[in-house]
C-alpha cells in the first residue's frame, strides 16, 4: 500500500465519522453499559469474600464485557460496510446485525485475549528465566521482557487485526475471518503494522489523562472512527 493511499483511508474514516454523527450512539450505548456494570462489580467485589469466589465473578464480568463489545462491534461494523458503500443505514441494520455477527466476534475477542495473555506469560516468565540464567539485573530483565513481549505483538498478535472485520464484511465464520486477517497482513504488513502503532500512541496518550470523560471520548469518538478505519483498510485490500 502506497503512503498516500495509507492517509486517504485514515482521512476519509474521519470524513466517514464527521457525515454520519449518529455513529456515536453505539459507542456512547457500550460505554454506559460497562461504565454501569464496573459500578456494579465494585460493589459485587465487596460482598464476596472468598478467592474462588471473586475468581468466578471476575470471568462472569470479562464475558459480559466481551460479549457487549462484540455485539456493538459487530453492528458497528456492518454499519461502517454501508456508509463507505453509500448506502442508507437504520437503527435496525445496528441491532440485526450485532445480533447476527455477536457470537463470531465473540469468539474473536475471547481468542485475542487468550493469545495476548500467552504472550503476556511467555514474555514474563520467559524474561524471568532467561534473566536468571544470565544473571541479568532488574533493568536489563525488564527490557528482556519488554523485548519478548513486543516480539509477540508484531511476530503473532498483529496478524489477528482484521478479525472481527473480515468476519462481518464477508459474513465468514470464525476461522474463516482469522485466516482472512492473516492472509490481508501478510499482503499488507508495514501498512498494518502502522496502523496498529497509531491506534496504540492514541490511546496511550489519551489514557495518560485521567477523568471520566477521556473514557467518554475513547467509546463515542474513537471506537466508532477506528472501527470505520479498520473497515475501510478491509475494503480497500479486498476490492
Amino acid at each position: 500500500m502506497k503512503l498516500k493511499e495509507f492517509f486517504n483511508i485514515i482521512s476519509r474514516g474521519f470524513n466517514d465519522l464527521f457525515r454520519n454523527p449518529s455513529l456515536i450512539i453505539p459507542g456512547l450505548l457500550l460505554w454506559i453499559f460497562i461504565y454501569l456494570f464496573s459500578r456494579l462489580s465494585v460493589v459485587v467485589n465487596h460482598i464476596l469474600y472468598t478467592t474462588s469466589s471473586l475468581i468466578a465473578w471476575l470471568v462472569f464480568f470479562s464475558l459480559v464485557s466481551l460479549s457487549a463489545m462484540a455485539f456493538v462491534f459487530s453492528g458497528l461494523i456492518k454499519l461502517s460496510k454501508e456508509i463507505i458503500h453509500k448506502k442508507k443505514v437504520s437503527p435496525r441494520d445496528f441491532f440485526s446485525n450485532g445480533k447476527r455477527f455477536w457470537f463470531g466476534n465473540f469468539s474473536i475477542l475471547l481468542f485475542i485475549l487468550v493469545v495476548g495473555i500467552v504472550i503476556w506469560a511467555i514474555a514474563n516468565y520467559g524474561g524471568i528465566y532467561i534473566g536468571k540464567l544470565l544473571g541479568l539485573e532488574v533493568n536489563a530483565a525488564l527490557l528482556l521482557y519488554i523485548l519478548i513481549y513486543f516480539a509477540g505483538l508484531i511476530g503473532i498478535l498483529i496478524f489477528l487485526t482484521f478479525s472481527n472485520v473480515c468476519l462481518v464484511v464477508e459474513n465468514l465464520n470464525f476461522s474463516g475471518a482469522v485466516k482472512k486477517s492473516i492472509k490481508l497482513v501478510k499482503k499488507e504488513y508495514p501498512a498494518t503494522l502502522a496502523l496498529n502503532v497509531l491506534i496504540f500512541v492514541v490511546l496511550f496518550l489519551l489514557n495518560k489523562i485521567n477523568g471520566i470523560w477521556i473514557d467518554l471520548i475513547e467509546y463515542t469518538l474513537l471506537i466508532p472512527l477506528f472501527v470505520l478505519i479498520l473497515t475501510r483498510f478491509v475494503l480497500h485490500c479486498v476490492k
